[in-house]
């Protein structure tokens, strides 16, 4: 685990939002990668505050199934299997096309600079785990805009579930920068000028380079069975 940038806060509350959000960056981010022990004691001494802020920042990350509590092991942080990542994948192929649906007549200009900043921020680094939260930041606009906060939930679930080997597949293939740079340009294109089967287009093709890539990375390749709904 990197070192904390920032002292701990005051008071039990702020204090498991603290370790909540430090915790689930670095694991979005890959930074501890799946499987990868959180011992409470550890991560207590590191942040600066008590074991309780700690477990319950835990559980709330297990709740969200970034976590799992193994037997003798403590919080383990979950790793998906390639049965996973296709279901995670079919499951977004169905759901992202209708989050553009509803948000595309939705989003006002100042969501559109909210997205192109996003674009340019994104554009200026090459740094796995800063592009990755910020590739999570631009596609969870979307979702805010839908209006739907259950399925903005749900896919933003989805999307937290895939973020881990978004950034290990940058660490292996530099050429993902550029092609999802050029797909956010694209679809901030189609949200400015209102777009929504070209921004459902974009997605879908957004989807597929980017699954191609994560499946890429996995142990032995994708499952026999990885196509079997496609």
């Amino acid at each position: 685990m990197t070192e904390a940038k920032t002292s701990a806060p005051k008071g039990r509350s702020t204090a498991k939002e603290y370790v909540h959000e430090h915790l689930r960056r670095q694991i979005l981010s890959g930074a501890i990668a799946g499987g990868g022990r959180l011992v409470q004691a550890d991560i207590a001494v590191e942040l600066g505050v008590s074991t309780t802020p700690v477990r319950e920042a835990l559980h709330d990350l297990a709740s969200e199934g970034l976590v799992r509590f193994g037997a003798h092991k403590g919080a383990v942080v979950n790793q998906l299997g390639g049965k996973d990542l296709h279901e995670v994948f079919e499951l977004r192929k169905v759901l992202e096309p209708m989050v553009m649906r509803l948000a595309i007549p939705k989003i006002d200009e100042v969501t559109v600079r909210r997205l192109d900043d996003l674009c340019e921020r994104m554009e200026a680094t090459m740094d796995p785990p800063e592009w990755t939260q910020l590739n999570r930041e631009f596609h969870g606009v979307f979702m805010e805009a839908t209006g739907w906060p259950r399925l903005a939930t749900i896919v933003g679930a989805l999307h937290d579930s895939a973020s881990p080997f978004v950034a290990l597949a940058l660490r292996f293939r530099k050429d993902l920068y550029e092609a999802g740079n050029r797909d956010h340009r694209m679809l901030a294109a189609a949200a400015r000028s209102k777009d929504v089967e070209a921004a459902v287009a974009y997605t879908t093709d957004h989807m597929n380079i980017t699954r191609a890539a994560m499946e890429d990375q996995m142990p032995g390749g994708p499952p026999s069975d990885m196509e079997s709904l496609s």
